[in-house]
């Protein structure tokens, strides 16, 4: 597990999984809504929602949700999570913060660590499957007291 930090904690208010898999979304979602108490928590299923979502999102700042906190598989059809680190890069400056993205892999080898650590706005990755352990170390890391069950 790689995090960054000295990243300003917040609160933690909305979570977006982005995943192709709609299983591992499922149980993410179950990982999220047993262990912290977000008041949203929002599924995508592709690269493009995603980054639609965030750009409406920021758009209708207060009235759509905008995540503090993203997970992010990498493999995905289509687009992965590495072109959407890339097309977040175009867009940051219109979002109202910088969420923080953490990266779900599969396999986490050397050669993904460098990489990951070559895009500044990421703050981590784990392996997947995300447990609960990992959400608990990735929020107490990243967000205020007391978004924890």
């Amino acid at each position: 597990m790689l995090f960054k930090t000295g990243i300003p904690k917040s609160t933690l208010k909305c979570v977006l999984l982005i995943d192709d898999d709609k299983l591992t979304n499922f149980v993410n979602k179950i990982i999220v809504d047993t262990m912290c108490c977000p008041d949203h928590v929002v599924r995508k299923e592709s690269v493009r929602s995603a980054l639609e979502y965030l750009s409406d999102s920021a758009d209708s700042y207060g009235q759509i949700p905008f995540p503090d906190l993203i997970f992010l598989d990498i493999d995905m059809p289509n687009s992965d999570g590495w072109q959407f680190l890339n097309s977040f890069k175009d867009i940051k400056n219109n979002l109202p913060y910088v969420p923080v993205i953490i990266m779900l892999s599969g396999f986490v080898d050397s050669q993904t660590i460098s990489k990951a650590s070559s895009f500044g706005d990421l703050a981590g990755i784990i392996k997947k499957p995300m447990s609960t352990e990992n959400y608990n170390e990735i929020t107490s890391e990243y967000f205020t007291p007391g978004v924890n069950k």
